[in-house]
């Protein structure tokens, strides 16, 4: 069983190309956008860490990964999710253009699961994505409110400017309740 969702951040601007602003060693930033110091960017990080940057500063940076599994949490947070590849570079096409894939595979007990942001080369857009590799049981936490995984997400923290953000309640294209705020 496969099951995958999608948060898209794009920026208004020109399209541009993809490039790495630092390469090799513990981190990489890929750029989408006209040129590498403006625009939208993410940085990939050993480990699975990654963070947002809007024009060069540093806008968002990850919170914990979790999966529930088997009536199990496994979170980046206590170690018990286990990073077991990645990031492992790709690439890809469809709507939106082309664009870089970096995936990454986590062991959740004996689940696999997929975790990815999709880079366009054309588009100052950042996809992120999850799949399950393997069939899962035991996801329902009793509680329909409540969240089964947690792919992207993203530290809120005090003292830095206000941001805007979108959530959405309830089926993604099926949506129940949109919030936009800051």
């Amino acid at each position: 069983m496969d099951a995958f969702g999608l948060v898209l951040l794009a920026l208004a601007g020109s399209a541009g190309s993809v490039s790495s602003a630092t390469g090799g060693g513990p981190t990489s930033r890929w750029t989408a956008g006209p040129r590498q110091d403006e625009g939208l960017a993410v940085e990939l990080h050993e480990g699975g860490d990654y963070a947002i940057l809007v024009n060069g500063q540093y806008w968002l940076q990850n919170a914990a990964t979790y999966f529930n599994v088997d009536g199990t949490l496994y979170s980046t947070a206590d170690g018990t999710l286990a990073l077991t590849d990645g990031p492992v570079e790709g690439s890809g096409s469809d709507a939106l253009g082309p664009y870089r894939l970096f995936t990454w595979t986590w062991a959740a007990g004996a689940a696999a699961i997929e975790t990815s942001v999709a880079v366009y080369d054309d588009s100052p857009s950042l996809v992120f994505g999850q799949k399950f590799l393997s069939a899962v049981a035991g996801t329902s936490l009793g509680d329909p409110n409540g969240v089964v995984s947690s792919f992207p997400s993203f530290q809120v923290q005090d003292g830095l400017p206000e941001k805007g953000f979108l959530s959405i309640y309830g089926r993604f294209l099926g949506q129940k309740r949109v919030t936009i705020a800051k």
